[in-house]
């Protein structure tokens, strides 16, 4: 993921993380992405600065297969000084076809050749993009001062953030949201790596909300400041959206209509649009929410809102699983 901003190696702090934590809205992403195992686990990060300056780090995440014990490499690299420095992911699948594990956190173990060989893979599959990673920068690669990671161990599906940089100088924080779900792409059922559920005929409650690269919020024409999150992309049934001054709001494809769901609007290609009161919303995706052509209704309920992550904050959203905990 190539981002354009610059903070020195100078002071690398110990490891810090809070499990479920949402970044403040008044911090800077400066890198995003996310990638897959073979079989299934997503690993997403998101990036950013505190307060927001110049910053140019190129940061990406790699992964070595280990079957149930998948590794991912989170890797950063400052291009002006040729170092870098990382840490480790670990997947230990602890029940495989309810698709759980525990996730720990380990020193890097990609030694330079291995960080550099990633590296060059990259750049030669994506001719066209500039990382700021020239054969220069990779042929002097060199290890920074690592950061002071304790082992420790969490459960897939929570937001794990990591202060993994801090300039004495300036005052720079970086921080490290990550989050390991197990995810699989579409393919992924056809290696046989993956179990798939049993064959039968598809309804409109297997249809999900499909988010790449995240989402916009306008209401009333008026586009609203979003809140950093982990994970931009994703696929769920249900998807949730909180706005100070106007409540939360479940939205769904399926009626739902003895839990309270409304039909109130519409899901058109990139563009989901409801009315609620006088006031209309639109959010929009990089792609279509929806991966079937048509135009189709959405379902909405209405949730009093108890508490942003963040003061900051004016808009977040999220995946939701399970909206039975939510009536109780």
């Amino acid at each position: 993921m190539q981002n354009n901003r610059s903070i020195a190696f100078n002071c690398i702090i110990a490891y810090i993380c809070f499990c479920g934590v949402l970044p403040l809205a008044s911090a800077s992403v400066f890198s995003s992405g996310a990638t897959w195992s073979n079989r299934g686990w997503k690993c997403s990060y998101a990036t950013d600065v505190t307060p927001d300056a110049s910053v140019r780090i190129y940061s990406d995440v790699i992964h070595s297969d280990g079957g149930d014990q998948p590794v991912f490499h989170r890797i950063f690299v400052d291009p002006s000084t040729n170092a870098y420095f990382g840490y480790d992911i670990m997947v230990q699948v602890t029940d495989r076809r309810a698709h759980t594990a525990a996730v720990r956190l380990l020193p890097l173990t990609l030694t330079v050749d291995q960080v550099r060989e990633a590296l060059t893979k990259f750049i030669v599959g994506h001719p066209g993009r500039n990382i700021g990673l020239s054969q220069e920068v990779l042929a002097a690669l060199r290890v920074a001062r690592m950061p002071r990671l304790s082992p420790a161990t969490f459960s897939s599906g929570q937001t794990l953030a990591l202060n993994v940089m801090e300039n004495s100088a300036t005052g720079q924080k970086v921080t490290d949201y990550i989050k390991v779900s197990w995810d699989p792409e579409p393919w992924m059922l056809e290696t046989g790596d993956v179990i798939a559920p049993p064959r039968r005929d598809l309804k409109v409650t297997d249809m999900t909300f499909h988010v790449v690269g995240g989402i916009e919020l306008r209401i009333n024409g008026q586009q609203i400041k979003r809140a950093i999150v982990a994970d931009d992309t994703f696929d769920s049934k249900l998807l949730e959206i909180s706005v100070a001054g106007y409540g939360r709001f479940l939205l769904s494809l399926d009626p739902r209509s003895t839990l309270g769901f409304q039909q109130l609007g519409e899901v058109r290609g990139r563009t989901i649009s409801f009315a609620k009161g006088n006031d209309h919303f639109e959010l929009r995706t990089t792609r279509e929410f929806v991966p079937v052509f048509g135009v189709w209704n959405l379902y909405v309920l209405s949730r009093p809102l108890s508490e942003l992550p963040s003061a900051a904050i004016d808009f977040w959203y999220a995946p939701v699983s399970d909206v039975s905990d939510d009536l109780k």
